[in-house]
């Protein structure tokens, strides 16, 4: 099968979504189909390129000021999408998400008649953040957002969604399609607790204490400053090290903010990671912790428990689907620290209850192998195009 997958985010940026095409990308090259991505050019112009045996379309874009995301503009998008679908003629086409180069492909797949369907990860509270206005009016924000979304993805002959979670909260915007479940999916090889920390020990200045890490970007949406603000009642209780893997706009803060809390010497900012080193950074931990309340699956949370880690993670969304209380870490409230700090503690001063947590987290995680997803996706191309088939008999 040829299928086209497009996202307006990709390798290398560092967030889900990005992550989450890339290793589907691969996993179906694996399956023995033939793959090709669209996305937003790294520079000014219209290019193929190649990320780890996997050929993508970049498509001329701008920057984003600020963050350091790219953009393609409508106009000049769709005729460089158009000719790059029309060179590869896909079979199916598989959409990350409604921005400008999904909504693009809608456009043309309509055209053209090519069968399309669509994976939600948006949320947007991992946007509306960056807004400098009153919540009120954020939450309007929102909802306009979720219309504009509602608007593009109804158009779609299957839609998915990373949790059942996720699945929901489309019904609570009166999404008008049924949504699929389907995991991200995690590469069980690659992230599994045989993975050695000592290269990645050495290299990031990591100290030979217990390791509270979290994995994501350093902005204002994942609330890393709750962990912060939790840290000295943990270091209180026992001695350890957060370790911050990522990096964002709120470094600076973040590092202002555990000078004021007293903190600043017990905290590492490892800054950015390289995928392939991710597998061994998650092996020094002996915690995870997530404080963003926005996740609709979580890949850093995945990873880690596959690695067999223990998580401490905000009780949103769909992270309770990961993380069951007293069996394989602790959720706490949103925005709540004293509740985080008071889990960490249990965990961190019970060696034998990290290493029960952790054997449960190897449990759970199972059921999301990258494998069984990208399996599920077959599935689901094949439906998208009998209804298209059928769409266009009838």
């Amino acid at each position: 099968m040829k299928i086209l997958l497009v996202n307006d985010t990709y390798y290398p940026n560092v967030d889900g979504s990005a992550y989450t095409t890339h290793r589907l990308a691969i996993q179906l090259k694996k399956h023995g189909h033939e793959v090709l991505v669209i996305a937003p050019s790294r520079h000014g112009h219209s290019h193929y390129s190649e990320e780890n045996g996997v050929p993508s379309f970049r498509v001329w874009s701008i920057p984003i000021l600020i963050v350091d995301y790219r953009f393609s503009l409508p106009f000049f998008a769709k005729k460089h999408v158009r000719k790059a679908i029309e060179k590869f003629n896909p079979n199916i086409i598989h959409i990350q998400g409604h921005f400008i180069l999904g909504r693009t492909a809608v456009k043309i797949a309509q055209e053209l008649n090519i069968p399309i369907m669509g994976t939600n990860h948006f949320m947007p509270g991992n946007l509306s953040h960056f807004i400098p206005v009153p919540n009120w009016i954020r939450k309007k924000i929102e909802n306009l957002a979720w219309l504009d979304f509602n608007s593009v993805f109804k158009k779609l002959a299957v839609v998915a969604s990373p949790t059942q979670s996720a699945a929901n909260i489309l019904a609570g915007v009166n999404f008008p399609k049924e949504v699929h479940p389907v995991s991200n999916g995690i590469d069980l090889e690659r992230f599994n607790p045989n993975n050695s920390p000592e290269a990645v020990r050495k290299k990031y200045n990591l100290p030979n204490k217990l390791i509270l890490m979290s994995v994501s970007r350093l902005d204002k949406d994942k609330r890393i400053n709750i962990v912060l603000r939790a840290m000295p009642r943990i270091l209180s209780q026992c001695d350890i090290q957060f370790v911050m893997v990522g990096k964002g706009v709120e470094k600076e803060n973040l590092e202002k903010l555990a000078e004021k809390l007293g903190v600043r010497k017990n905290v590492t900012f490892a800054g950015f990671v390289p995928d392939e080193e991710l597998p061994n950074i998650y092996a020094a931990a002996d915690c995870f912790v997530l404080a963003c309340p926005y996740e609709l699956q979580s890949l850093a949370t995945m990873e880690a428990m596959a690695t067999g880690k223990p998580a401490v993670v905000v009780d949103a969304l769909a992270l309770p689907e990961l993380v069951h209380p007293d069996e394989n870490g602790y959720l706490f409230p949103e925005n709540n620290s004293r509740a985080l700090a008071e889990a960490v503690i249990r965990i961190m001063t019970d060696k034998e209850l990290r290493k029960k947590m952790g054997e449960k987290s190897l449990e759970i995680i199972q059921e999301h192998d990258i494998d069984r997803s990208a399996g599920k996706y077959e599935y689901f191309y094949k439906e998208s195009i009998e209804k298209t088939v059928y769409a266009k008999i009838v």
